[in-house]
């Protein structure tokens, strides 16, 4: 070991102690009572100089007011553009030193905001009256931007020999509005788990309907009524075929030239055969073959349409609505339960995809949140 490493002094290792969201503000608040009196004395000496600048502007206010135009030898038009914005700029300088005036107490930042705020406002607002009144009015309104100009040096002063007071301030500025960033993020993270929470019940209920109405159905197909039910459905299907094939042996049976040959000089006639002619199966449902039986007469082909029309009657009696079929309305219910089950599903992916966003910005946020209050020595667990 060298001699001069006997004498040398070891760097104090800082202690980092790791807090919560919630701590970090009551370190802050902590903080900020430390420093209150220093604090205090940097408001006192800028309200102090915000003061002298109220005083100033009440003398200048003044000093505007005893302008008289009409001494100017300028034509009566320009006397009257500047008189307006002369005007105009008073009002805005006015309102400047009302608002000066009512500030109120507050802290070293919101003095700070407060100021810049109001002095910007005034110098926008009053930019273009300016312009157009120095045209004849100079020194009057030179002392205002003077006096403001004057002003803004004054509190650089004071913030260069408090800069380091007011930097501590700038960084609780920052950690409280970053701390609240993390607060609403986290809010709108446990909003979406409770959505994707309720996603996943809703499916879950769902998948669990669909598995009871498949029993349903098992056990409605494994009833007698139903059995019976469907039994009837066949016989009904059945005769419904047999018919089919009655009337399709029907139309075999008939010569439509001969028909037309008979009939060709009635229109009324020959619009029944042609429809007939051209869908036999169709045109005799519509009627029952009741215009083709006028149209044939008594002959053995009147016998089988007679057949058919009664034939017709005895399965009208017997048949059975087949839409209203239970094993059809459940599995039409398991269908609208799969597909909600699917709207469930993306609704829960897009849950899923914000959750990942708040967690990627929450992530950004608190990195930088570290870094700001390493100097306090905590660190955001």
């Amino acid at each position: 070991m060298g001699i001069f490493n006997l004498f040398k002094k070891e760097k104090p290792i800082r202690e980092v102690r790791k807090v919560s969201l919630n701590e970090i503000n009551e370190v802050i608040l902590k903080k900020k009572q430390e420093i209150k009196a220093d604090e205090t004395d940097v408001v006192n000496l800028i309200k102090s100089r915000v003061n002298s600048l109220i005083i100033e502007f009440e003398s200048e206010i003044l000093a505007i007011n005893q302008i008289n135009l009409s001494e100017k030898k300028v034509e009566e038009k320009t006397k009257l553009i500047v008189g307006e914005n002369l005007d105009r700029f008073l009002v805005h300088l006015k309102k400047l030193k009302n608002n000066l005036e009512d500030m109120g107490n507050g802290g070293i930042q919101d003095l700070i905001k407060n100021l810049d705020l109001n002095i910007h406002e005034f110098k926008n607002k009053s930019y273009m009256n300016f312009e157009k009144a120095t045209f004849l009015i100079g020194k009057e309104l030179g002392d205002v931007m003077k006096s403001i100009k004057t002003f803004y040096m004054d509190l650089n002063n004071i913030f260069k020999e408090n800069k380091e007071l007011i930097e501590t301030f700038n960084l609780f500025g920052r950690v409280e509005k970053s701390v609240e960033e993390i607060t609403k993020l986290e809010e709108m993270k446990n909003k979406m788990s409770i959505h994707i929470e309720s996603f996943e019940i809703a499916g879950k209920k769902s998948k669990n309907d669909i598995e009871n109405l498949k029993k349903k159905i098992e056990y409605t197909k494994e009833s007698k009524e139903y059995k019976d039910k469907m039994v009837k459905i066949m016989e009904v299907k059945t005769k419904n075929d047999e018919l089919k094939k009655e009337i399709d042996d029907l139309r075999v049976m008939i010569d439509f030239k001969e028909l037309s040959g008979i009939h060709h000089s009635i229109k009324e006639h020959m619009s029944i055969i042609n429809n007939y002619r051209n869908n036999f199966y169709t045109a005799f449902e519509n009627d029952n073959g009741k215009s083709l039986l006028e149209i044939i007469g008594k002959n053995k082909i009147n016998d089988r349409i007679n057949k058919i029309i009664e034939d017709q009657k005895e399965i009208s009696k017997s048949s059975i609505v087949i839409e209203n079929d239970e094993i059809l309305e459940i599995e039409r219910e398991i269908t609208e339960t799969k597909n909600k089950i699917i709207d469930l599903n993306n609704e829960k992916l897009k849950a899923e995809k914000k959750i990942a966003y708040l967690d990627e910005e929450l992530n950004n946020i608190k990195c930088a949140l570290n870094k700001e209050i390493i100097s306090l020595n905590i660190e955001l667990i």
